[in-house]
């Protein structure tokens, strides 16, 4: 019971994770839109739906499949070690989203910050969703499964 316990708090964790790194680049990236020559113009409901839901979905998506296996990664390390430091996550989170750049666009790049700050942003979100409790024998009284 408690390692079903805690594998699923660090789903949970790591896809507030990768929602995260979905919904700062999916800002900035209708942020670009919009300040671009001529600008987001939506003329239809079925545009508008469209937009609000497919590009996230793709982002979302392989968000999720290029941090997985490094993710878990950082988890077993995490659980193995205790590892419990809102800094060691966010620095995780970094490094691998320095990775990820790397492998989605096969090179580091002058973007390379960009994904350092949203892969920290992510390892904060799993730290405040499973981190925090990661390499703990038993589970928390009255906390959620």
């Amino acid at each position: 019971m408690c390692s079903e316990v805690r594998f699923r708090r660090a789903i949970r964790g790591w896809l507030v994770g990768c929602a995260t790194v979905t919904a700062v680049i999916y800002v900035l990236l209708v942020g670009f839109l919009e300040s671009g020559p001529g600008g987001l113009s939506i003329h239809s409901i079925g545009a508008g739906i469209y937009l609000a839901l497919v590009p996230p979905a793709i982002i979302l998506v392989i968000t999720c499949a290029v941090t997985g296996i490094p993710a878990a990664m950082v988890i077993w390390l995490s659980e193995k070690l205790g590892m419990r430091s809102f800094l060691f996550f966010g620095c995780a989170g970094g490094a691998i989203g320095t990775l990820s750049q790397a492998v989605v666009f096969r090179t580091l790049s002058n973007f390379t910050w960009f994904f350092v700050v949203v892969g920290f942003l992510a390892g904060l979100g799993y730290w405040i969703v499973a981190g925090r409790h990661a390499g703990r024998e038993g589970d928390l009284p009255g906390e959620p499964a």
